[in-house]
């Protein structure tokens, strides 16, 4: 019975995130909209009883497609193929289930627009990878930490100019061109009133928030990475917060 209740709090929870992050797509809020639906699908997982699939595929469904359409608007290209692919098979399996599926169509016009955008996605250049970022949560010193390692100077370029307009919004370290996610991590980074550092918001979803002065820190941290020197060098980009952030030209540290 315990368990049986844990599992609808879960349901529970997954369904509360989803009804947040609408109020807060339609303030504007789309970072924080992002986290609640990411938070929102984490919660679905807790609910594996079959007298809760029906609600929890019907949460997991809906947080899915609307974070890949914020992921969108956030310019997240990874985030948003990722989760327009996830809603698509699961958009195929509710359409054979039992009972339909409430506002078919609805979701329909967000079929089209996801294969829409898969395949504008499908058409851009490729661009070439040289810096990886990935989730290390243990087994090497001051773990757990975000690692962002490789000699590419255009892709720290491109990440020092994604930092310098941070007050325009939010952005994506793991989609900035040149980075590669390693594992699925996604690092999303925003401009606060005060530096809060890293906090983990899913399996290996994480939000890095700081304050002008310290993105401004970062950025002049970062500057020595565009010149790919051979041989080893690292940085720790930020200590605040649950997880910390390096850069390091080898990955060693």
């Amino acid at each position: 019975m315990a368990t049986f209740l844990r599992q609808v709090s879960g349901m529970l929870k997954a369904g509360g995130n989803v009804g947040r992050a609408e109020k807060l797509e339609r303030q504007g809020r789309l970072a924080d909209a992002r986290v609640a639906l990411l938070q929102a699908i984490e919660a679905t997982g807790l609910a594996t009883s079959s007298l809760l699939e029906p609600a929890t595929a019907s949460s997991r469904f809906v947080a899915t497609t609307a974070l890949a359409r914020i992921a969108a608007l956030l310019h997240d290209r990874v985030e948003a193929t990722q989760y327009a692919r996830a809603g698509l098979a699961l958009w195929a399996e509710a359409r054979l289930a039992v009972p339909a599926m409430r506002d078919v169509n609805g979701f329909a016009e967000w079929e089209s627009w996801a294969r829409a955008y898969l395949e504008r996605e499908a058409t851009q250049d490729e661009v070439p990878v040289g810096m990886k970022i990935e989730f290390i949560p243990d087994g090497a010193p001051e773990t757990p930490l975000i690692l962002i390692k490789g000699r590419d100077g255009e892709a720290v370029r491109a990440l020092r100019d994604a930092i310098a307009r941070a007050d325009r919004g939010p952005f994506a370290v793991h989609a900035v061109r040149g980075v590669e996610p390693v594992g699925g991590c996604h690092l999303a980074a925003a401009l606060g009133d005060r530096d809060r550092g890293v906090r983990q918001v899913g399996k290996l979803a994480f939000e890095w928030v700081l304050d002008a002065e310290g993105w401004a820190q970062v950025n002049g941290l970062l500057k020595p990475f565009e010149d790919p020197t051979p041989g080893r060098g690292f940085q720790y980009l930020s200590r605040e917060g649950e997880v910390r952030v390096l850069i390091s030209r080898d990955g060693r540290w």
